[in-house]
């Protein structure tokens, strides 16, 4: 997981923490200053056998103030 500061667009340039999930899959969340933020989640796992895919990939995004 990748939190970005809003400071225009988000373009990758401002990454504020890379996140990770503890044994529960849980994680928290600090900003380290006020504004709006850009979570982005993406998980990847391996394509069922047969699949026209090595990998699936699932992103999710959240945007918050």
């Amino acid at each position: 997981m990748r939190l970005f500061q809003e400071a225009g667009f988000y373009d990758g340039k401002k990454v504020a923490a890379d996140l990770h999930t503890n044994a529960s899959g849980k994680f928290t969340v600090t900003s380290p200053d006020a504004g709006r933020y850009l979570l982005l989640v993406r998980h990847r796992d391996m394509a069922p056998s047969g699949a026209a895919a090595h990998y699936y990939s699932y992103s999710f995004t959240l945007a918050a103030m």
